[in-house]
Formats: C-alpha cells, sequence, structure tokens
C-alpha cells in the first residue's frame, strides 16, 4: 500500500506532507511551514506485489462489515438540525424521509 499525506503549509496540526512506498520506505517528507508541490515517482509493480503477499491485498477483506458504513439513511443519534435549524431527515442519497 502506498501511503501520501497533503497538508496546509502553515497552522496548528498542518505541513510535512508525505509519500511512502509499500515497503515503508520514506519517498518524500516536504519541508516545514513552505507551500511546494511535489511530484513522486511509485513503483506500482512494487506496490502489486506488496499486495500480492502482505494482507493489504483483497483476500482479507471484510466487505460483510462495510454495510452499517456506508448505509444512507442516517440514524440516531446522528439526527441533528444544521447551523440554519434544518433537520437532516432526508436519506442521503436516496431522498427518503427518515423521522
Amino acid at each position: 500500500m502506498v501511503t501520501a499525506m497533503a497538508n496546509y503549509a502553515t497552522g496548528p496540526g498542518n505541513g510535512r506532507s508525505c509519500v511512502y512506498a509499500a515497503n515503508g520506505d520514506e519517498l518524500l517528507l516536504g519541508a516545514e511551514g513552505v507551500e511546494e508541490v511535489y511530484v513522486v515517482d511509485i513503483d506500482l509493480d512494487q506496490l502489486r506485489q506488496t499486495r500480492a503477499k502482505t494482507f493489504w491485498g483483497n483476500a482479507w477483506r471484510r466487505t460483510d462489515l462495510y454495510a452499517p458504513l456506508v448505509t444512507s439513511e442516517i440514524e440516531k443519534p446522528f439526527r441533528r438540525t444544521d447551523a440554519f435549524g434544518r433537520r437532516n431527515t432526508q436519506s442521503l442519497s436516496k431522498g427518503k424521509s427518515n423521522p
């Protein structure tokens, strides 16, 4: 798995964008407090080899557990009002009422 993280250059908790290769090698660690654009070459063959040999591959996914994470229904305690006083009573994708 390749990990890349991009942050704002300054401010609390920001800075130091980074990219790591599938084997954990650091490919990029951006300068702190500097606004820059980086281009990083990622070895896709190495990524494929790592995925074929480690648990990051497709074989160990637990898709049966994903349903609660991707449901479009809004359940308690997440039913609430926004800053404008509007209730979020609509399903996110189907437009159904969620009383």
